[in-house]
């Protein structure tokens, strides 16, 4: 079943309104859209870059003929005349240091030949702001998916984030202890006013921008770093990672080992097995099924609401059914931690061990 007959599924059934299935459609076209334009833009780019080589030769060419018209057979200056040139008297400036790649990525290009524009983001700042209500004592990876599927890991060995993905133009910007996922793209170079002048243009308006259609993306994190992230279409898996911020519009999410969790779905399936023992979680979800299992070691206090569907609470968790809905309660441990589960519409499972 595609992503398409499936919200229209969700429709029939009364789990999500019209309204919340045009929302969906509308965010699957953007991504088709955006994978389309990408395929494009891999045609269009040699030309475009051929014809940026072939005006800046006509251009720098035309501007030397304007400045020293020919006058017939090349003559070598005589001695005297090239004494009577002035000597320039400040001296070139230093080569700027370079600064060394990043573990775990390559190098930019350098600039020019409608190529290697990723060195102009080299000194962007992206502010990272930490969410609230997670724990003040971890670093912070952010990073906005428009389409695409996300794996999430913990490993101890690396010193720094590293993100992978099958197009190769992710980068990874750090901003004080904190970080940003961004993908390079790069806009045409405007040629209207011709030459050298056009080729900066196209410079300035190279910009970065959200994550868009990258394909499969890997990150993996050092131990005590929690994730931020922005999806609209896609699944997640994520293992070990002490806290996760998410917000997705629809995809499923798969959660091995957390620590924590603040989720905001529209449409999808969330498999969690978390460890809370402190702080305040949530599991808001519009339309889909929520299966929970706290592992052992937790210390969490579980409350749960659901509008439509069924629900299964097993010890020490208990169900109160109320209309179509249900609501959710109970405490594993010394219930030091707080987890609030509000569904819509869906199945919701929650158990301890």
């Amino acid at each position: 079943m595609s992503d398409q007959d499936r919200i229209h599924a969700l429709v029939a059934e009364g789990k999500i309104t019209e309204e919340e299935a045009q929302r969906l459609l509308a965010a699957l076209r953007e991504a088709d859209d955006f994978e389309a334009t990408d395929d494009l833009e891999a045609e269009v780019d040699t030309e475009v870059d051929a014809g940026i080589d072939t005006r800046l030769d006509s251009e720098v060419g035309s501007r030397l003929d304007a400045r020293f018209p020919s006058t017939g057979a090349f003559q070598p200056p005589s001695a005297e005349a090239a004494r009577a040139v002035p000597q320039p008297t400040v001296p070139p400036s230093p080569p700027e240091p370079v600064a060394p790649p990043r573990a775990g990525y390559a190098s930019p290009g350098p600039v020019g030949g409608g190529r290697g524009f990723a060195e102009v983001l080299e000194g962007a700042t992206f502010p990272v702001e930490p969410p609230e209500d997670a724990p003040s004592d971890l670093r912070w990876v952010h990073i906005s998916l428009l389409a695409g599927d996300l794996e999430i890991r913990v490993d101890e060995t690396l010193a720094e984030p590293q993100v992978e993905n099958d197009r190769g133009n992710l980068r990874l910007s750090r901003e004080g202890e904190h970080y940003r996922v961004f993908a390079l793209k790069r806009k045409k170079p405007k040629l209207e006013r011709g030459g050298v002048d056009g080729l900066l243009d196209g410079i300035s308006d190279f910009v970065s921008g959200i994550v868009g259609r990258v394909g499969d993306v890997s990150l993996r994190v050092p131990k005590g770093f929690g994730v931020v992230l922005e999806s609209k279409s896609g699944d997640v898996e994520v293992h070990g990672l002490p806290f996760l911020k998410a917000q997705l519009l629809a995809g499923d999410l798969d959660l091995h080992g957390v620590g924590g969790c603040d989720l905001t779905m529209s449409a999808g399936d969330v498999d969690a097995a978390l460890l809370l023992t402190s702080g305040v979680h949530r599991i808001k979800l519009s339309a889909g099924d929520v299966d929970v299992r706290l592992l052992e070691g937790s210390s969490v206090q579980v409350t749960g609401s659901l509008s439509m569907g069924d629900l299964d609470a097993r010890p020490p968790f208990e169900a109160a059914r109320s209309g179509m809905g249900a609501s959710l309660s109970g405490t594993v441990g010394g219930g030091a931690a707080q987890l609030e589960i509000l569904v819509s519409a869906g199945d919701v499972d929650v158990r301890y061990g």
